[in-house]
Parts: structure tokens; sequence; C-alpha cells
């Protein structure tokens, strides 16, 4: 998206904007993007394919704090993308209703078992990711989110 686009987004000036996505560009998070056809415009796109945050490990305030802020706006934007779905679900194709799936499971896990099962979990994701996948993706393939979680309940 261009700065202007974003500026929309995150609700800032596009000069603002600008000057974020270039800070962000040192930083190796974003990069330029081809040209969308019109040369003076600036397009960028995020490097960033994927993320985990080992919520709670800094002892640093600000850190938490930033931690916390994160796994916030994260939570809020699987709520929304769950709504949206459930909010056109019956206006899909049946092949994408019934591939569609939200499944929550409780188990009983050591901590090296759940380190275990999030490795094989991540393993199993991977092929797939948009990242891989983009230059000839399956006949029909549409981008899907998957969201994952491991958390102690007590």
């Amino acid at each position: 998206m261009t700065a202007t686009e974003a500026a929309e987004v995150a609700g800032l000036s596009p000069s603002a904007t600008s000057y974020h996505l270039r800070a962000l560009a040192r930083y190796g998070l974003v990069e330029e993007a081809p040209s969308r056809g019109d040369a003076r415009e600036r397009v960028w796109r995020s490097t960033v394919h994927s993320w985990q945050v080992d919520s709670g490990a800094s002892d640093d305030p600000e850190t938490q704090a930033a931690e916390g802020a994160l796994v916030d706006a994260y939570l809020a934007r699987e709520v929304e993308r769950i709504r949206d779905w459930r909010a056109r679900a019956g206006d899909e194709p049946a092949e994408w209703s019934s591939a569609a799936l939200m499944s929550e499971s409780v188990l009983l896990l050591s901590a090296d078992e759940l380190k275990s099962f999030n490795d094989e979990v991540l393993r199993l994701i991977e092929p797939y990711k948009r990242r891989h996948r983009i230059a000839a993706p399956p006949e029909g393939a549409r981008t899907v989110v998957v969201t994952y979680k491991a958390v102690p309940l007590d």
C-alpha cells in the first residue's frame, strides 16, 4: 500500500505515515514494492510473513507493555476476521463453507510436550504459507488465515 493508503488505516497524515514507513524500512520490516503503474507513487509491502510473541518473557515493563499492546491488537484483528467470515459464510461456495474450521481443544501437556507440539504445528503450516506459494498457487486457492495459540489455562 502507499503511505496515503496506510495513513487512512492508521489515522495519521500521509507525511507522518511516509516517515514511519521509511523508518520501518531501515529496520527491514517493510520494503518498496513494484509500482502499480504510476511511477510517481511509492508502494510499500511488509517483509514480515509471520510473527510470534514470547509474551511475558521480558522483565522490562516497557517491553511487557509493548507485547501486551501487540497481542491486544492481534486478538482484536482475529475477532474481526472471524466475525467477517461469519457474516459472509452463507454467501460462500459450499466447498469453502465446509472447509473452514474453528476448533478448540483442551490438552494436558508438560512444558516439553507443548514445545514439541508447537514445533510440529508450525512445521505442518510452513509449506502452505503464502510466501512459498504465491508464484504458483494451486487452482482455486484463496488467502486463508490460520491462527494458533497454545497457552496454559491454569
